[in-house]
Order: C-alpha cells, then structure tokens, then sequence
C-alpha cells in the first residue's frame, strides 16, 4: 500500500549561498523512510521576502526565545536573487500577506534555475529509489502552478503589459508558457536520467495556458518523454478547472496525482466521498496518487489504496 513519499525542501534552504548547498534538510527526511522505499522530490520556488511589518504574517506564537514566529516562510527563494543577482520580482498576496515573486520569465532566475537543476543532478547521483523530480515554479506556492488570490492584472503589469490592452491576457500567456517550458527544457537538459513533471493549474482563467505547456512536453522532442505533469488538486470533482480536467483525460503523457486534502476533510470531496480521488486517478489514468501523511498514519483506506496500486502496476511498467 505504502510505497514511497514525496520529499521537499524551499530553494531557500538548500541554496543559501549562490552556488553553495545544503541537503541537509532533504538528508534528514529521507532518513526517515523505510529502507528500499521510494521517493519524489518537490524543491520549492516562490517568494524571495515577504512584508515583514504586515501583522497578518504573525498569528501570536512565538519562538522559545520569545520572538514572533511567522506563519509562511519569509523566502521560498533565496533573498539573494534580489540582494545580489537584481532579479526582477513583483508584489502580490499569499494568505492575506504581501510576498515579493521573482518573475518567471527574467533571463537571471532562468540562469539560477540552471545552476540549481545541476546542483540538485549532483547530489542525487548518490541517491538510491529517486522516481521523480518536480520543475520549481515561480508561483503561489513555488511548485504548483497557480496564482491562488492575485489578480489577472498583476500578473500582466508585473510582465510589463499594459492590462488595457485588448490582446493582454494573450500576450501574458506567451510569456508564460515560454518561461515554464524554459525551465522545463533546463530541468530536462540537466537531470538526464529522471522522470520529471511539472505541476498544472489553471493560469489567469484561462485552461490554454497549462494545455499548451503539458502538450509541448509531448510535442518537442527534447523533452524525451521524460517530463509528465502533476495534478495536485485531486478530488473526485469534475466541476473545478473542468476544462483542463477534460484535456487530462486524454492526455497521452504520464500524469502523477495529489489528492487535495486529508480524508478527515469531507468537505473537500464530492458528496464527502473520500473514494471518489480513487475512481477518478483510474478515470485519468493516473501513475501514482501522492496522499497526506494522515492515511498512512491512521490506515483511513488501506484497502482502497492497495486496489489503486494494482490498477496501477496493471497499466504502467514501474
């Protein structure tokens, strides 16, 4: 039933210098596996800095030395990419708090990105059960492709399009998906020998922008049919980002799941059916569903996930 676990770390920590890493914090989850277990690793993009005088960013604990204690991480990204390389970032919100997001696109975070994707080949060539690497995105939460709260015209104005202008949701889209199959084709070039997979969502609105970026990882052939995508919103609903979830069941390439909640959230799933995340990984034909800790640790459905990982070896070779 319990196969693997994804593990993840902040670009922040792992890099704290240019060019400097540390996998300490990577190490120390990885030792806690079982022997022989698989794994995927998630290293996260985002914010460089956060609006530190925002009392929305403190929810009145503290540290042991008494000091406020935050409740997001003040740099999913290095602050260095702004302090000493002069990215370009942006002001939008995350949870009711300003962060500052390095722009995508910038030819620096690209040139970043680059150096992480070989220092991250580096370390895992000692590494044993590694199934999968995600793509980092510069994103609400660095990895899956969403803006959760911004809105369209941040977005455009941060990509120096002026909002008003009756091709600019077009033009941003442009930029986006040149930026992410950028970073895909970087991530691609430098981890030869891994499966990859970039995570999909819904971007301003509009379902054309992942379609675009998930077909090309078929299309273009320096992909090598290495690079999958990754739908972490799964549910069992049809009615949320039906559009891409349509195009995702025809979808020809790998797709790798994660179920959107814990078991103990009813509420997240079509008539509080928790079951229903299991029907629709076969429905897309799913490679393998990521689940929260709490089902493994409270055997909530055992079974249920021992009958998906005989669909599974039924349909893909491991």
């Amino acid at each position: 039933m319990f196969r693997g676990a994804l593990v993840s770390a902040n670009w922040a920590e792992i890099e704290p210098s240019p060019g400097i890493f540390d996998f300490t914090s990577i190490d120390a989850q990885l030792a806690r596996l079982p022997a022989g277990a698989e794994w995927s690793l998630a290293v996260h993009g985002g914010w460089t800095s956060v609006d530190e005088t925002d009392p929305d960013l403190y929810d009145g604990s503290t540290y042991p030395d008494g000091s406020p204690r935050p409740v997001i991480a003040l740099s999913m990204s290095p602050a260095w990419l702004v302090t000493t390389y002069h990215a370009e970032t942006f002001a939008m919100p995350f949870r009711d708090v300003t962060v500052n997001m390095p722009e995508y696109w910038d030819p620096t975070i690209q040139d970043r990105l680059r150096i992480l994707a070989d220092g991250l080949d580096q370390y895992l060539l000692t590494k044993r059960n590694i199934r999968l690497v995600y793509i980092p995105q510069m994103t609400s939460n660095g990895l899956e492709g969403h803006f959760n709260g911004v809105s369209q015209d941040v977005l455009i104005r941060a990509a120096g399009i002026d909002p008003t202008a009756p091709d600019a949701a077009d033009q941003f889209e442009d930029i986006w998906v040149d930026a992410s199959l950028t970073v895909s084709r970087i991530f691609a070039a430098k981890l030869t020998d891994k499966a990859l997979a970039f995570e999909v969502h819904d971007v301003i609105g509009r379902a054309s922008i992942p379609i675009r970026i998930m077909d090309s990882f078929l299309t273009d052939r320096t992909f090598e049919d290495r690079v999958g995508v990754a739908m972490w919103w799964l549910s069992g609903n049809t009615d949320y980002q039906s559009e891409l979830t349509d195009h995702l069941r025809t979808y020809e390439g790998d797709i790798y799941g994660q179920i959107i909640g814990r078991s103990d959230q009813p509420e997240r799933f079509p008539n509080n059916d928790f079951t229903a995340v299991f029907q629709q990984g076969e429905d897309l034909c799913i490679r393998y569903i990521e689940a929260w800790p709490y089902e493994f640790e409270n055997h909530t459905y055992d079974a249920e996930f021992t009958d998906y990982n005989t669909f599974a070896d039924s349909v893909f070779d491991r």
